[in-house]
């Protein structure tokens, strides 16, 4: 729901440490990391700045994290 994913942001972005996050909620990967890794089928497809992989269309939809 609404107000507990807005706290577990709150706490994830409280944590002065590095995180690993696994999720398909690429609004909250784009509030919270720098940057980022794309896996499909177990293999990373691309590594870095999360703002510029999600501008990404193509590889967005090649790995299915958009619809086309």
């Amino acid at each position: 729901d609404p107000r507990a994913r807005r706290g577990l942001i709150g706490l994830l972005e409280s944590l002065s440490l590095t995180k690993v996050i696994a999720t398909h909620d690429i609004g909250l990967v784009m509030e919270l990391c720098g940057r980022c890794l794309i896996l499909d089928g177990g293999r990373v497809v691309a590594c870095g700045p999360t703002r510029e992989l999600f501008a990404d269309k193509a590889l967005l939809e090649a790995h299915g994290l958009i619809g086309s």
